[in-house]
């Protein structure tokens, strides 16, 4: 979770990251708690896993290319005092 808080604050930047990294966290915790339930029922109708895997690759794979198209901020500019 540190280099995701650390993507977090460069994309948002650290004004509001406290609340940025608690959504994320609260979306990342309801994923661990009804992704397992979730695969079973999916597994007891129609006797397999593969569907939810394909539409979890699916997913994995349209956010990772909207990651790297995402513009990132221009750090900041330092001004040398003489």
């Amino acid at each position: 979770m540190i280099g995701n808080n650390s993507l977090l604050g460069t994309i948002f930047g650290r004004a509001n990251l406290g609340m940025i990294t608690s959504v994320n966290s609260s979306i990342v915790t309801l994923g661990i708690g009804v992704g397992p339930s979730l695969f079973g029922i999916v597994r007891d109708s129609i006797g397999s896993f593969t569907p939810l895997i394909i539409v979890l690759a699916v997913c994995s794979t349209i956010m990772a290319v909207l990651l790297f198209l995402l513009p990132l901020p221009k750090p900041p500019t330092r001004h040398l005092e003489m």
